[in-house]
């Protein structure tokens, strides 16, 4: 029996004491909470284990992100993020070059802002922005090139960003290949 609750028994039931009875249910009594404390240790060790694990993650999760916008906003190739959900484009100085955006967008500008200023290099920007709301649809990469009204050629390479299977953007990379195509 636990110490402190003999104690307890011998001061607030002196003449109870000595009775097996009132000595098994005491005895109960500290079996119970010898058994709650043990859970309770059980439960802070999972709760200590599970923070650990969600440290881990968190700690494992900022690193790729660093190492993504390092790759990302290093990159010689032109890149962008196309976020459906945010309905906005996240890119990197190569991309901001190659269509002359200005430095104060901070590498991110709405869709409807983006294809107002793309809308402006194209010969036909209404062919463009129509294959661009038919391939909304598909799920799987594409690649194509397009031909700017200043004369230059730009490929393009489109992955598909998923969440749980959805599509929720998508990954452009896009390269000036004019002087690859005069030279053709």
């Amino acid at each position: 029996m636990h110490k402190k609750l003999e104690e307890l028994l011998h001061k607030f039931f002196p003449e109870h004491s000595d009775q097996d009875d009132f000595y098994d249910f005491i005895q109960a009594l500290d079996t119970l909470i010898s058994e709650k404390d043990d859970e309770i240790l059980l439960l802070e060790r999972s709760v200590d284990l599970a923070s650990d694990v969600l440290q881990e993650r968190e700690s494992f999760a900022i690193s790729h992100l660093e190492l993504f916008e390092a790759t990302f906003f290093s990159a010689s190739e032109a890149l962008v993020l196309v976020d459906f959900e945010k309905n906005a484009l996240v890119f990197n100085d190569a991309f901001g070059d190659l269509w002359q955006l200005p430095d104060s967008l901070g590498g991110e500008i709405p869709m409807s802002g983006f294809l107002d200023i793309f809308g402006t290099f194209l010969e036909n920007p209404e062919n463009f922005l129509q294959f661009l709301q038919r391939s909304h649809a598909q799920t799987e990469a594409f690649s194509g090139e397009l031909l700017l009204n200043d004369g230059r050629w730009i490929r393009y390479n489109v992955r598909p960003r998923k969440r749980h299977g959805k599509l929720i953007g998508r990954l452009w990379s896009l390269l000036d290949i004019t002087e690859e195509r005069r030279t053709r």
